[in-house]
């Protein structure tokens, strides 16, 4: 009936598994709290002047079979021969 109450290991052991497991869990929580805490969020905006630079690299219109395939003509961007 011994045995069924620390299943065959002796005390010593069963401190040492009651140490790894307790110092697991506090490791654990560390590590979760510190990942939650340090986390942030980077945003990137355009300025005005990146946005044009953008657009006017982008500007420039590729044709196939006499149709437009690629860039912006009258206010659309044309994708693939397909307006968006």
């Amino acid at each position: 009936m011994e045995n069924m109450n620390n299943q065959g290991k002796t005390p010593q052991q069963r401190k040492d598994s009651e140490s790894f497991i307790s110092s697991s869990i506090i490791g654990i929580l560390i590590l979760l709290l510190v990942m939650l805490l340090t986390s942030c969020d980077v945003t990137y905006h355009l300025t005005d002047a990146e946005y044009s630079d953008v657009r006017e690299s982008h500007a420039s219109v590729t044709s196939h079979n006499n149709s437009i395939y690629w860039g912006w003509n009258n206010g659309y961007y044309y994708y693939y021969g397909t307006p968006h």
